[in-house]
């Protein structure tokens, strides 16, 4: 979509944010990666997610004051043994010179897994416009 055009479902409801980027489409083979390094154990893989995490979010970290990670629920991360949105803002922050603040956000309640959910099935479990 061209820049500053807005679509339907944002106008109808607006997003809490004003930017985002992606490193890559999380759907088909993208989601694969991401899926190895939070529930496979494959931390190797996280210096080479937030290589691109740091080009792909080149524009918004020249201009962030800090980097946070959206945490896990405390059930989550004891099923998976470890927290996977820390360690990659921990390595984004030592990439970019931020700062990782890694307990300005508490989640309170689980939530279910999206997983390699399509689109529609993704907004079906959050009960919100989700991206594709």
């Amino acid at each position: 979509m061209p820049a500053g055009l807005v679509c339907g479902a944002c106008l109808r409801q607006p997003l809490r944010f004003s930017r985002a980027c992606s490193a890559f489409t999380y759907g088909g083979n993208g989601c694969q990666p991401v899926l190895h390094f939070e529930r496979g154990d494959r931390t190797d893989l996280m210096p080479g997610l937030a290589a691109m995490l740091r080009v792909a979010g080149a524009e918004l970290l020249k201009d962030c004051g800090m980097i946070v990670p959206v945490p896990l629920h405390r059930w989550r991360l004891w099923w998976r043994r470890f927290n996977q949105a820390v360690m990659l803002a921990q390595a984004l922050g030592r990439l970019t010179g931020k700062p990782a603040m890694l307990k300005f956000l508490e989640r309170r309640r689980p939530t279910q897994s999206l997983g390699c959910s399509v689109r529609v099935e993704r907004r079906r479990i959050s009960g919100r416009r989700a991206a594709g």
